[in-house]
């Protein structure tokens, strides 16, 4: 632990953290002065929730888990895991937009969003590029290239929030039926199972966590020179296949009560704020 201390790891990301406190601060005073003049009818737990969500997603990637989370697999799933499963649907059920305008001279982007945000291709989307990014070939290649590793969690954010907008319901009433968001629940954890099942009972190669050379060179694209790599290169803080079991774990876990969750905090039709004019 205190080579972990001197390394620097554990520093906390202090502009995230202003860029998210000045983030919450407008929401919460627009959402008030919104709810002041009739314009929507969001609910105080629905802003609580979305406030919720920023602070894990600063956790997420703010705090020192964002550290650990390229230096064991089982920290990386929770990071990978509370923003994709927890994150999005918290956010959603804070943002009762119920649609966005578009020119006419933009209804081709309008009839590809509603494609894409259609339950079924939204599933298969999200979970497609859940399951691509962790093969090992993929992810290594991912986790080397900066450009690449934001792009691609920008395009899995995306993919999330369409996915999420199906249960929560938050930019449209169209919500699922309840019996049919039982069966969209379903289908998501059957698709998602055989990847935790496979993680859980074999050992597969990922070079960033397990390679000296290829750790160093990820942990230098992510880091820079704010923490010192040295000391921690080649730490190995639980064996391979512990760690990667209990990261196939802790994905079947939070999947599995992000959907309670999700029930949970979704709008009710009740809740749901007014067409704004």
């Amino acid at each position: 632990m205190e080579l972990i201390l001197q390394s620097g790891l554990l520093e906390w990301n202090k502009q995230l953290f202003v860029f998210i406190t000045l983030l919450s601060t407008v929401y919460w005073l627009l959402t008030g002065l919104l709810i002041e003049r009739g314009r929507t009818k969001i609910q105080s737990k629905h802003r609580l929730y979305f406030l919720i969500g920023l602070f894990l997603f600063y956790i997420c990637w703010g705090s020192p888990l964002y550290g650990f989370a390229h230096l064991m697999f089982s920290v990386h799933m929770l990071q990978m895991s509370l923003l994709y499963f927890l994150v999005t649907p918290l956010l959603l059920s804070g943002i009762q937009i119920h649609q966005f305008y578009f020119p006419k001279r933009f209804q081709t982007i309008v009839k590809v969003r509603s494609v894409i945000m259609s339950p079924i291709v939204s599933l298969i989307l999200f979970n497609g590029l859940f399951i691509v990014y962790h093969i090992p070939v993929v992810m290594d290649t991912i986790m080397m290239n900066k450009w690449l590793y934001y792009s691609f969690h920008i395009l899995l954010a995306y993919a999330s929030f369409c996915v999420w907008k199906s249960i929560v319901g938050s930019f449209s009433q169209k919500k699922l039926t309840d019996l049919n968001r039982r069966h969209y629940v379903m289908a998501n954890t059957l698709v998602l199972l055989p990847v935790c099942l496979l993680l859980f009972f074999s050992t597969l190669p990922y070079r960033t966590f397990t390679e000296v050379t290829t750790q160093f060179n990820m942990l230098q694209i992510c880091f820079g020179q704010n923490v010192d790599l040295s000391v921690l290169i080649g730490m190995n803080m639980m064996p391979t296949d512990v760690d990667q079991k209990l990261g196939g774990a802790i994905m079947l876990l939070v999947h599995k009560m992000s959907f309670i969750v999700g029930q949970y905090i979704q709008p009710k039709t009740s809740d749901l704020g007014e067409k704004l004019e």
